[in-house]
C-alpha cells in the first residue's frame, strides 16, 4: 500500500529584511498616529509581539517616554539588535516562541503587526492576546485580511534560500474575524491602509513589492503571486 510522504511546514522565520536599521516603515507610521489618537498622555505598559529588531517600540518610547515596555521574538539575533538599540529604554525584551510566551501580568497596549497570518486557529490566537489585556486596554492588529468573505491558506518554497515548506501567508477575510469578534462581545474596528508609495523588488522573492495600476492606485504584491489587502484592526477589551 502506498504510503503520502507528510510534507513539513514552518513558520516564516526569515528576518533578512529587519537586520537592517531602517525607519519606520509606512504602515508603522499610521500604526503610530492610530494608538497615538486612542492614547494621548500614556504612562501604562505595551507588548509588542514580534517586535523584531524593536523599531517600532523605539517610535512608541520616543512618544511615551513613561511607558514600560515589553518585547518577545523568536530570533535571538534580533532581540540582540534590539537591545543595543533600546538601551537606557524601560524594556523587557524575551526570546521566545510567542506561541509559548505566557506575560506574568496585563497589558495597556498589546500590538501584534504582521503575525497573525502565521497562525490556523485564528480564534483561539486572538482570545488568548485579549485576556491579556487590561480592563481598559487595547490589541492593535496590523495584516493581510481579505475584503472578500474567503479565507485562503497558502504554502510555499522560497528556493532561493531553502527546500523547506513554510506558511505565514494565510489571509483572513474580514467578515470572518468580524463574526467571531462580534460572537465574543468584544468591540473592534477596522481600517483599511491603503500604501502610497513605490517598493522595488527585493532580492529575496517573498519580501512584497508594489505595482501601480492604471487609476494610480498601488498593489502590494510578492513572489508568491498574492496580493495582500492590508488593515488595521482595533480590539478594545471586554469591560
Amino acid at each position: 500500500m502506498k504510503t503520502t510522504k507528510r510534507v513539513k511546514v514552518d513558520n516564516n522565520r526569515q528576518i533578512e529584511a529587519y537586520l537592517k536599521d531602517r525607519g519606520l516603515k509606512e504602515h508603522e507610521k499610521e500604526l503610530l498616529s492610530i494608538i497615538a489618537r486612542d492614547h494621548r498622555d500614556f504612562s501604562g505598559n505595551v507588548l509588542d509581539l514580534g517586535c523584531a529588531s524593536g523599531t517600532f517600540i523605539k517610535a512608541m518610547h520616543d512618544k511615551w517616554p513613561d511607558a514600560e515596555y515589553t518585547g518577545v521574538d523568536i530570533s535571538g539575533e534580533l532581540i540582540d539588535i534590539s537591545r543595543k538599540k533600546l538601551a537606557g529604554v524601560s524594556v523587557n525584551l524575551i526570546v521566545q516562541d510567542i506561541t509559548r510566551y505566557k506575560p506574568a501580568g496585563k497589558f495597556d497596549i498589546i500590538i501584534a503587526s504582521g503575525i497573525l497570518s502565521c497562525f490556523e486557529d485564528f480564534e483561539s490566537v486572538l482570545g488568548k492576546w485579549t485576556s491579556w489585556l487590561k480592563k481598559s486596554g487595547r490589541l492593535y492588529i496590523f495584516g493581510r485580511f481579505n475584503s472578500c468573505d474567503i479565507d485562503t491558506k497558502i504554502i510555499y518554497r522560497n528556493n532561493r534560500y531553502s527546500r523547506d515548506w513554510e506558511k505565514g501567508l494565510i489571509v483572513y477575510s474580514v467578515d470572518t474575524v468580524k463574526r467571531y469578534l462580534e460572537g465574543i462581545k468584544l468591540k473592534h474596528d477596522f481600517k483599511r491602509f491603503y500604501l502610497n508609495i513605490d517598493i522595488q523588488k527585493n532580492e529575496n522573492p517573498i519580501r512584497t513589492y508594489t505595482a501601480r495600476c492604471v487609476d494610480g492606485s498601488v498593489l502590494v504584491i510578492n513572489g508568491a503571486n498574492t496580493i495582500a489587502e492590508q488593515f488595521f484592526l482595533t480590539i478594545r477589551a471586554a469591560e
